[in-house]
Order: structure tokens, then sequence, then C-alpha cells
């Protein structure tokens, strides 16, 4: 049996459900009153894909603007990146497409791509049609989920496309990548920047 640990993380505006996806894959549970995150929040959910176990390393992301330039600290490294709209905004999903032009140029390799329309419970409310996310996710060579995270749509799901695909990639993943803080060395002695 083989053990992979690969690097996952949430981006999206605030109040898109992020940090509520997270900690309905993780603990199955939802949390109406969840505060927003301040910088990052890391958990973690390990799957088994059938003789492989595959942990999630999932960093979920502040989405307030006064955050996002320190976005880049906590995606550097990652294997897949979930980019969370609300179905019921149609400033979130359009933000979608900032995200994707950010992670660009911090990798030579973009990392798995997964496009999430969140709050799928919120029928009467929804502004982002199907296939308008569908095309959007096609454009940005990501795989589209719309999930709930009240409910659970859909959040397994989600994560064991993440854990499947990773696998199935068969490449050595660095869980714990070199990270730079300003005046400090990464552990490796080689120096990078962000």
């Amino acid at each position: 049996m083989s053990t992979i640990e690969a690097k996952v993380v949430l981006l999206g505006a605030t109040s898109v459900g992020k940090t509520c996806i997270v900690t309905r894959a993780t603990s199955n549970f939802f949390d109406p009153e969840q505060v927003s995150t301040v910088g990052a929040s890391f958990s973690a959910k390990t799957l088994q894909i059938d003789d492989t176990t595959v942990t999630l390393r999932i960093w979920d992301t502040a989405g307030q603007e006064r955050f996002r330039a320190l976005a880049p600290m906590y995606y550097q490294g990652s294997q897949a990146a979930i980019i969370v709209f609300s179905l019921d905004s149609t400033d979130s999903f359009e933000d979608a497409n900032q995200w994707v032009d950010e992670l660009g140029p911090h990798f030579d390799q973009m990392p798995l791509l997964y496009l999430v329309g969140n709050k799928a419970d919120l029928v009467d409310n929804r502004t982002v049609k199907l296939e308008e996310a569908q095309e959007r996710a096609d454009k940005m060579g990501a795989l589209y989920f719309e999930t709930s995270a009240k409910t659970g749509q859909n959040i397994d799901e989600l994560f064991a496309s993440i854990a499947e695909r990773i696998k199935s990639a068969e490449k050595p993943v660095d869980p714990n990548p070199d990270v730079n803080f300003p005046g400090g060395s990464t552990s490796s002695g080689k120096k990078k920047c962000c």
C-alpha cells in the first residue's frame, strides 16, 4: 500500500463558503454562523483510493481583498486549486478568472484546477447559470462542481475527484515545499522567489 500527500488550496471571494466546504469535507459539519477566515487555515482529509492512501493537506485562504496579497504564500507548491464562487453572486463568479490569472505566474505547470459553484441549496437566489459556469470552467481548463456545504451536496465527490486525479498523476509530490519569508531562507538553502 502506498501513501500520497498533496497540497490543495481553496481560493475565492469572501463569503462564498470556502471554510464551510472544508469543514463539511473534514468534519461533516455545517456552521451557518461561520466567521470569515483571517489569513489562512489548514485542515487535512484522508481518502482511500484503491490501494493508496491519499492525504489532502487543505489550505483555506481568506477572501477579503486585504489578505489577497498573502495568497501566493499559501498556494505555492499546490497540486490542486479549488476556485470557489457563490451561485447567488455574479460578482464572485466574475472574480474567479482573476484567481486563475494570479496562479499562473507561480507555477511551471498549473495545478489541477477546480471551479466550484457553492450554495447550490439556494435555488431561488441563483444568479449564475449552470451552462455559464461550465463554459467558464472549460475555458480555465478546470473541472466544474456545484456544491452545497449546507447539505453536503457534491462535497465528498469533489475531494474524491481531486484525490483520484492526484493518484493517477503518479508523479512525486513534495508536501513540504520551500516557503520564503522576507528576511528568511528556505529549508534547502536555495533561493527562490514566491
